[in-house]
């Protein structure tokens, strides 16, 4: 099952949680800008799940709920769709350590910093 997770203007706290959390399930997960530049996209392939539990697994990783809501329909719609472009703006590949290399915070939670300037 192919889990894919979208994060709009999350924390730094937020973000590593979903990133280490995803790659931990089977060592590799694809990351990246998503096309607005405000928010990150992960997809992990191939776990061994349902899909009642990939969306249980979202939920706990901060996937967007409207996404969610939209995946649990049963519309005949493509489950779990993630835009590769919006516009002329592209998703970029997100390096690990560039989410590392963020400044964190811990008291608040606050508006994380773009990373493709």
């Amino acid at each position: 099952m192919r889990v894919t997770i979208d994060l709009d203007e999350p924390s730094e706290f937020a973000l590593l949680k979903a990133y280490f959390n995803i790659k931990a399930l089977n060592g590799g997960a694809e990351a990246r800008i998503s096309a607005s530049g405000e928010g990150y996209h992960f997809i992990v392939r191939g776990l061994p799940i349902s899909f009642e539990t990939s969306l249980r697994l979202r939920r706990l990783l901060g996937d967007d709920t409207t996404r969610i809501m939209f995946d649990e329909e049963e519309s005949g719609k493509p489950k779990q769709v993630l835009y590769r472009k919006k516009g002329k703006r592209q998703v970029l590949p997100l390096d690990e350590k560039n989410i590392l290399a963020l400044p964190f915070f811990s008291k608040f939670i606050h508006k994380k910093r773009r990373l493709d300037r």
